[in-house]
Protein backbone atom coordinates (compact mmCIF):
# COMPACT_ATOMS: atom_id res chain seq x y z
CA UNK A 1 0.00 0.00 0.00
CA UNK A 2 1.45 3.63 -1.03
CA UNK A 3 2.10 5.14 2.79
CA UNK A 4 1.40 8.72 1.45
CA UNK A 5 -1.76 10.27 1.28
CA UNK A 6 -3.61 13.21 0.74
CA UNK A 7 -5.67 14.94 3.35
CA UNK A 8 -8.06 16.31 0.62
CA UNK A 9 -8.64 14.15 -2.16
CA UNK A 10 -7.60 10.62 -0.67
CA UNK A 11 -5.20 9.79 -3.53
CA UNK A 12 -2.20 7.83 -2.41
CA UNK A 13 1.37 7.92 -3.60
CA UNK A 14 4.76 5.79 -2.98
CA UNK A 15 8.04 6.91 -1.60
CA UNK A 16 9.10 6.63 -5.40
CA UNK A 17 6.42 9.10 -6.69
CA UNK A 18 8.23 11.82 -4.19
CA UNK A 19 11.13 14.33 -4.78
CA UNK A 20 14.13 14.40 -2.13
CA UNK A 21 12.81 18.18 -1.44
CA UNK A 22 9.17 16.25 -0.26
CA UNK A 23 10.55 13.50 1.00
CA UNK A 24 12.73 15.17 3.15
CA UNK A 25 9.31 17.91 4.16
CA UNK A 26 7.31 14.62 5.26
CA UNK A 27 9.72 13.25 6.97
CA UNK A 28 10.10 16.73 9.14
CA UNK A 29 6.51 16.93 9.47
CA UNK A 30 6.66 13.37 11.20
CA UNK A 31 9.43 13.91 13.95
CA UNK A 32 7.87 17.57 14.28
CA UNK A 33 4.52 15.74 15.65
CA UNK A 34 6.31 13.51 17.41
CA UNK A 35 9.10 15.40 19.25
CA UNK A 36 5.91 17.57 20.20
CA UNK A 37 3.36 14.92 21.62
CA UNK A 38 6.51 13.86 23.61
CA UNK A 39 6.91 17.13 24.99
CA UNK A 40 3.64 17.06 25.86
CA UNK A 41 3.76 14.11 27.90
CA UNK A 42 7.41 15.22 29.35
CA UNK A 43 5.78 18.86 30.65
CA UNK A 44 2.90 16.26 32.31
CA UNK A 45 5.95 14.47 33.76
CA UNK A 46 7.50 18.14 35.08
CA UNK A 47 4.01 18.70 37.10
CA UNK A 48 3.46 14.84 38.46
CA UNK A 49 6.49 15.36 39.86
CA UNK A 50 6.10 18.44 41.13
CA UNK A 51 2.85 17.40 42.81
CA UNK A 52 4.60 13.79 43.98
CA UNK A 53 8.31 14.56 44.54
CA UNK A 54 8.19 11.06 46.00
CA UNK A 55 7.72 9.22 42.67
CA UNK A 56 10.54 10.51 40.95
CA UNK A 57 12.93 8.07 39.73
CA UNK A 58 10.07 5.15 41.29
CA UNK A 59 8.01 4.13 38.11
CA UNK A 60 9.98 2.42 35.83
CA UNK A 61 10.01 0.39 32.30
CA UNK A 62 9.94 -3.14 32.84
CA UNK A 63 13.52 -3.65 31.70
CA UNK A 64 14.65 -1.29 33.83
CA UNK A 65 13.27 -3.00 36.48
CA UNK A 66 14.06 -6.44 35.39
CA UNK A 67 18.05 -5.39 34.90
CA UNK A 68 18.50 -3.02 38.07
CA UNK A 69 16.93 -6.07 39.97
CA UNK A 70 18.94 -8.23 42.64
CA UNK A 71 16.35 -11.41 42.96
CA UNK A 72 18.34 -14.54 42.14
CA UNK A 73 15.59 -15.64 39.73
CA UNK A 74 15.74 -12.83 37.89
CA UNK A 75 19.16 -12.78 37.49
CA UNK A 76 19.11 -16.66 37.12
CA UNK A 77 17.01 -15.78 33.96
CA UNK A 78 19.51 -12.51 32.50
CA UNK A 79 21.95 -15.15 32.24
CA UNK A 80 20.33 -17.78 30.46
CA UNK A 81 19.39 -15.25 28.10
CA UNK A 82 15.64 -14.98 28.54
CA UNK A 83 13.67 -12.21 26.83
CA UNK A 84 13.28 -9.50 29.73
CA UNK A 85 9.68 -8.99 28.24
CA UNK A 86 9.37 -12.49 29.74
CA UNK A 87 10.74 -12.22 32.95
CA UNK A 88 8.57 -11.82 35.61
CA UNK A 89 8.52 -9.48 38.16
CA UNK A 90 6.73 -8.36 41.80
CA UNK A 91 3.71 -6.08 41.15
CA UNK A 92 5.25 -2.64 41.55
CA UNK A 93 4.26 -0.45 44.34
CA UNK A 94 3.69 2.93 43.61
CA UNK A 95 4.49 5.55 46.36
CA UNK A 96 1.39 7.28 46.11
CA UNK A 97 -2.40 7.46 45.59
CA UNK A 98 -2.66 8.58 42.46
CA UNK A 99 -5.96 11.09 40.90
CA UNK A 100 -7.82 9.49 38.59
CA UNK A 101 -6.00 12.02 35.82
CA UNK A 102 -2.52 10.89 36.31
CA UNK A 103 -2.99 7.15 35.46
CA UNK A 104 -1.44 8.58 31.62
CA UNK A 105 1.47 10.11 33.36
CA UNK A 106 1.67 6.86 35.25
CA UNK A 107 1.58 4.70 31.97
CA UNK A 108 3.79 6.77 29.98
CA UNK A 109 6.29 6.44 32.89
CA UNK A 110 6.26 2.54 32.81
CA UNK A 111 7.04 2.15 28.96
CA UNK A 112 9.79 4.80 28.57
CA UNK A 113 12.60 5.49 30.33
CA UNK A 114 14.71 8.87 30.63
CA UNK A 115 16.78 11.07 33.05
CA UNK A 116 13.92 14.12 32.83
CA UNK A 117 16.21 16.94 32.52
CA UNK A 118 18.43 16.22 29.85
CA UNK A 119 15.37 14.65 27.70
CA UNK A 120 13.24 17.49 28.18
CA UNK A 121 16.21 19.86 26.81
CA UNK A 122 16.60 18.33 23.99
CA UNK A 123 13.07 17.63 22.61
CA UNK A 124 12.61 21.18 23.12
CA UNK A 125 14.83 22.38 21.02
CA UNK A 126 14.05 19.09 18.60
CA UNK A 127 10.58 21.14 18.49
CA UNK A 128 12.07 24.63 17.84
CA UNK A 129 14.55 23.35 15.08
CA UNK A 130 11.56 21.65 13.55
CA UNK A 131 9.03 24.00 13.78
CA UNK A 132 11.43 26.29 11.35
CA UNK A 133 11.40 23.71 8.82
CA UNK A 134 8.04 22.38 8.70
CA UNK A 135 6.47 22.93 5.31
CA UNK A 136 3.96 21.22 3.54
CA UNK A 137 3.62 19.20 0.57
CA UNK A 138 0.75 19.93 -1.75
CA UNK A 139 -1.36 17.27 -3.53
CA UNK A 140 0.42 17.07 -7.11
CA UNK A 141 -3.34 15.69 -8.35
CA UNK A 142 -6.14 17.80 -6.69
CA UNK A 143 -3.76 20.73 -5.57
CA UNK A 144 -5.80 21.75 -2.71
CA UNK A 145 -4.82 18.71 -0.02
CA UNK A 146 -1.51 18.18 1.66
CA UNK A 147 0.51 15.07 1.82
CA UNK A 148 1.22 13.12 5.06
CA UNK A 149 2.60 10.54 6.25
CA UNK A 150 -0.40 8.75 8.59
CA UNK A 151 1.43 7.04 11.79
CA UNK A 152 0.56 3.63 11.07
CA UNK A 153 2.02 4.08 7.64
CA UNK A 154 5.57 5.67 8.73
CA UNK A 155 7.70 1.89 8.91
CA UNK A 156 7.01 1.79 5.45
CA UNK A 157 7.57 5.28 4.42
CA UNK A 158 10.47 5.32 6.32
CA UNK A 159 11.45 1.59 5.40
CA UNK A 160 12.36 3.33 1.46
CA UNK A 161 13.73 0.88 -0.74
CA UNK A 162 17.32 2.32 -1.95
CA UNK A 163 16.25 5.47 -4.59
CA UNK A 164 18.83 7.84 -6.24
CA UNK A 165 18.74 11.17 -7.07
CA UNK A 166 20.76 13.05 -9.86
CA UNK A 167 20.99 16.68 -10.41
CA UNK A 168 21.97 17.42 -13.82
CA UNK A 169 22.44 21.25 -13.04
CA UNK A 170 25.06 20.12 -10.77
CA UNK A 171 27.65 18.61 -12.58
CA UNK A 172 31.17 20.04 -13.87
CA UNK A 173 33.93 18.41 -16.36
CA UNK A 174 37.41 17.46 -15.42
CA UNK A 175 40.14 18.56 -18.11
CA UNK A 176 40.68 14.83 -19.69
CA UNK A 177 36.45 15.17 -20.44
CA UNK A 178 35.38 13.42 -17.52
CA UNK A 179 31.89 14.44 -16.06
CA UNK A 180 30.79 14.67 -12.64
CA UNK A 181 27.38 14.58 -11.48
CA UNK A 182 26.08 15.52 -8.01
CA UNK A 183 24.47 12.32 -6.71
CA UNK A 184 21.80 11.97 -3.39
CA UNK A 185 19.76 9.02 -2.34
CA UNK A 186 18.34 6.93 0.73
CA UNK A 187 19.29 3.14 1.43
CA UNK A 188 17.59 2.09 4.23
CA UNK A 189 17.05 4.69 7.08
CA UNK A 190 20.27 6.25 5.71
CA UNK A 191 20.77 9.38 3.39
CA UNK A 192 23.88 9.70 0.92
CA UNK A 193 24.94 12.24 -0.89
CA UNK A 194 28.17 11.89 -3.28
CA UNK A 195 28.23 12.12 -7.02
CA UNK A 196 28.14 9.89 -10.22
CA UNK A 197 31.43 10.06 -12.41
CA UNK A 198 31.10 9.24 -16.66
CA UNK A 199 34.54 9.12 -18.33
CA UNK A 200 34.41 9.55 -22.19
CA UNK A 201 35.08 5.97 -22.92
CA UNK A 202 31.61 4.63 -21.19
CA UNK A 203 29.14 4.13 -23.68
CA UNK A 204 26.87 6.49 -21.74
CA UNK A 205 28.85 9.60 -22.14
CA UNK A 206 27.17 11.48 -24.99
CA UNK A 207 23.75 10.22 -23.26
CA UNK A 208 24.86 11.92 -19.92
CA UNK A 209 26.50 14.80 -21.67
CA UNK A 210 23.00 15.58 -23.31
CA UNK A 211 21.11 15.26 -20.19
CA UNK A 212 23.09 17.94 -18.64
CA UNK A 213 22.92 20.34 -21.12
CA UNK A 214 18.84 20.52 -20.92
CA UNK A 215 17.55 23.11 -19.05
CA UNK A 216 14.16 21.22 -18.19
CA UNK A 217 16.41 18.38 -16.50
CA UNK A 218 17.58 21.38 -14.02
CA UNK A 219 16.03 19.33 -11.18
CA UNK A 220 16.18 16.30 -9.27
CA UNK A 221 15.86 13.23 -11.38
CA UNK A 222 15.29 10.13 -10.35
CA UNK A 223 17.08 7.04 -11.02
CA UNK A 224 13.49 5.56 -12.51
CA UNK A 225 13.50 8.27 -15.14
CA UNK A 226 16.62 7.20 -16.59
CA UNK A 227 14.96 4.87 -18.94
CA UNK A 228 12.79 6.77 -20.58
CA UNK A 229 15.94 9.33 -20.93
CA UNK A 230 17.46 7.28 -22.53
CA UNK A 231 15.28 6.34 -25.32
CA UNK A 232 14.36 9.89 -26.13
CA UNK A 233 18.25 10.82 -26.52
CA UNK A 234 18.51 7.69 -28.72
CA UNK A 235 15.43 8.99 -30.93
CA UNK A 236 17.43 12.44 -31.18
CA UNK A 237 20.58 10.51 -31.60
CA UNK A 238 19.20 8.79 -34.46
CA UNK A 239 17.87 12.03 -36.20
CA UNK A 240 21.33 12.87 -36.30
CA UNK A 241 23.03 10.25 -37.72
Amino acid sequence: MDPVVCDSCGSRFSVKDLTEDHYGALDDQHYYQEFAEELRMLLKVKQFYRRHPEAEGRIRPHFQRVLESDDPEVMESLCAGRPLDEIELPPEELPLALAEDEAEVVEYLRHNGFSLGPRMRFVSEEVARLAGCVRFVACPRCEMGRLHVPPENWDEFSARNEITWFRPHWHSFDSDGALHVRTSGWEGDSHWTGKTTITPDAPDYAFWCWLVAQERFHRLVNVDELPALREEWSRIADRGR
